[in-house]
Parts: structure tokens; C-alpha cells; sequence
């Protein structure tokens, strides 16, 4: 499930996370079909 507004890192901190604010972000953009199956609903 995504993150509310107030939940998201600050920023500052925007090069760390992906898209959908996890921190340990990817260099490439994540495939929306395996891990992200469960998380990405918008």
C-alpha cells in the first residue's frame, strides 16, 4: 500500500527512494510486476 503524504521522507532525502518511497531506491526504474505486485494499487 502506498505511504500517506505525512509518512513520505522528506526532500532532502528524494534521491534515496524509489517511487513508491522505499529507501533502499533502485538506480532502474522497479518492473510493476513481481515485488511491486502487492504495493502499487494506484
Amino acid at each position: 500500500r502506498l505511504l500517506p503524504r505525512a509518512a513520505r521522507p522528506p526532500p532532502k532525502l528524494r534521491p534515496k527512494v524509489d517511487s513508491i518511497g522505499r529507501l533502499p531506491a533502485p538506480t532502474k526504474p522497479i518492473p510493476f510486476t513481481s515485488e511491486n505486485k502487492t504495493e502499487s494499487s494506484a
